[in-house]
């Protein structure tokens, strides 16, 4: 399969499948096998934003997100991750700010002015501004107020959170996809040549029909 371990902890899809092939050309056999699938609840999901590789221990789920000129991962487990990921922030020398509440904590990482790392954590996805956060590696927050909502992982004020990744190759949220729609795209085609969304591996493809579905719907 072509899912492997560049983007996701546990992608390879071929672990669950027995490793048979023709032993004349080395090709494997069908890809049909009967699996048992179960929901996993883990204790935290967090979401993960640093300028450089990050040394993940063996037993977090990770998967890889779109960010240009950034690492950013989506984690979660059941072991808590904060002495981990404060230790490596402190190894690396830079300043840590953390917020918590509870079992669930923030953190952000500087060194000499820059943000350097950003995490976020919850009892489910946190409902960060991705690209909030991804500017303000380029450009740091100005004020304490601003430092403060950046902990936050949300900037406050008018500014509408864009909802959950609807495709994950691109980065698109549904207001994105939703504010689209209002403004005319009727199909996923025209959706993916003015947002990118499903103009790739397509798996998005039905939740940007179902998303047009409702449009009509509410019409």
């Amino acid at each position: 399969m072509h899912w492997n371990n560049q983007f996701a902890r546990q992608g390879r899809v071929n672990n669950l499948l027995a490793a048979v092939t023709d032993p004349h050309s080395g090709q494997p056999e069908s890809k049909q096998v009967a699996v048992a699938i179960a929901a996993w609840l883990p204790a935290w999901h967090g979401e993960l934003f640093c300028r450089q590789p990050v040394a993940l221990p063996e037993w977090l789920h990770w998967r890889r997100r779109a960010a240009v000129g950034l690492t950013h991962l989506s984690l979660a487990g059941d072991k808590s991750p904060r002495a981990w990921l404060t230790d490596w922030c402190q190894r690396q020398g830079w300043q840590v700010q953390i917020a918590e509440a509870g079992a669930l904590w923030n953190l952000l990482a500087w060194h000499e002015g820059a943000l350097m790392l950003g995490w976020w954590s919850d009892a489910r996805e946190p409902a960060v501004e991705s690209e909030w956060i991804i500017a303000a590696f380029s450009s740091p927050p100005a004020t304490a107020e601003l430092r403060h909502a950046l902990l936050s992982g949300r900037k406050g004020g008018d500014v509408a959170p864009r909802g959950r990744i609807i495709c994950s190759c691109f980065s698109v949220g549904e207001r994105a996809i939703v504010e689209a729609i209002a403004g005319g795209c009727r199909t996923p085609a025209e959706l993916g040549e003015k947002l990118k969304c499903g103009s790739n591996c397509g798996s998005c493809i039905p939740e940007l029909k179902a998303l047009l579905t409702e449009d009509k719907a509410r019409a």
